[in-house]
């Protein structure tokens, strides 16, 4: 009899990264983020990957999402580093 050890990484940090949908000012509102300089690219796709809306410079923790209709989106953020975040929210 054999034991084994399980798979593991211990340089694997969680990404705690959040993204909701504020319905009182109509804006996305990106929370997690320490420093918003680090984000390069955030893009909005709709449910079936077409992409809607992308910003190259976000300057505030709350960007507006008043040109999209009511449904289901993907915020796909991409970071300097490299680090990409994907992301699912409802606007209603």
């Amino acid at each position: 009899y054999q034991t084994s050890e399980t798979l593991s990484n211990a340089d694997f940090n969680q990404n705690d990264i959040a993204v909701y949908y504020n319905i009182s000012n109509d804006h996305l509102v990106l929370d997690g983020i320490k420093d918003l300089n680090t984000i390069q690219h955030l893009k909005i796709y709709n449910i079936i990957g077409q992409a809607i809306q992308s910003f190259d410079s976000v300057t505030t923790q709350e960007v507006s999402m008043s040109a999209l209709t009511s449904g289901i989106y993907i915020a796909e953020i991409i970071e300097t580093s490299g680090v990409k975040t994907t992301l699912k929210f409802v606007k209603q």
